[in-house]
């Protein structure tokens, strides 16, 4: 199995770490590489072990690839309405899914 992908996004986690935008903010990152980017990056940082996405101020973080989409859509919501945000969902055939639907942390051992 190829886990290019996964670093990928751990690499994107570690970066908005140690740049500062993570700093005193809570965050969820990839729960595959989740122990390895709490224990990399600063401890200013609250990672949140069970969160599909994050929201901190203005500081949106997701878990995944099916999360940033969850996240994006709840940004969109966000921003345009509950409304215009379930016309999307339908249309491009997302379930609709809260923040603390995260079944990833469990099979990851993290919850």
């Amino acid at each position: 199995m190829s886990y290019g992908l996964l670093q990928v996004r751990a690499f994107v986690s570690k970066s908005g770490a140690f740049a500062g935008v993570l700093a005193g903010k809570r965050a969820t990152t990839n729960k595959a590489f989740y122990r390895q980017i709490v224990e990399a990056t600063p401890k200013d940082i609250q990672w949140v072990p069970m969160a599909r996405w994050v929201v901190d101020r203005n500081v949106w973080t997701s878990s995944g690839v099916a999360a940033g989409s969850d996240m994006a859509l709840a940004f969109v919501e966000h921003l345009a309405g509950r409304e215009v945000a379930r016309f999307i969902r339908g249309g491009i055939e997302i379930p609709e899914v809260t923040e603390q639907d995260d079944p990833f942390a469990t099979f990851h051992g993290l919850v």
